[in-house]
């Protein structure tokens, strides 16, 4: 699945990964530590990609600048509307691994700046 492969891609990398497979358990493990980045699928069980970003807007909010949310729903309005209203950070399916690897970095960079 996607997610193994950014798991074991992560990993590979250098990066400490936890993994849930929904929105729902994405909100507990954020109630709970605190995280340099979150991938985020727009298209999860349980919870909507947008629904748990508000989720944690509500919760640590300081942890909204670090989301690199993932689609293949490009044509998707509500997910481009989404998107647009919070100046979000988007992978379009599919997507290669140097992609995924340009918007860590960005995040990073936001972190040391101090902006995220």
């Amino acid at each position: 699945t996607l997610t193994e492969v950014l798991r074991d891609f992560l990993e590979h990398e250098g990066y400490q990964v936890a993994v849930v497979h929904s929105g729902v358990e994405g909100v507990k493990m954020i109630m709970n530590d605190s995280f340099d980045l979150i991938l985020c699928d727009m298209v999860m069980p349980s919870m909507r990609g947008d629904m748990f970003y508000k989720a944690v807007e509500r919760t640590k909010p300081h942890l909204c600048k670090r989301f690199i949310f993932m689609t293949g729903h490009q044509s998707d309005k509500d997910v481009n509307d989404f998107i647009r209203s919070i100046k979000g950070l988007v992978l379009w399916k599919p997507f290669e691994m140097y992609e995924l690897t340009q918007a860590i970095g960005l995040i990073v960079k936001e972190i040391e700046a101090g902006k995220a």
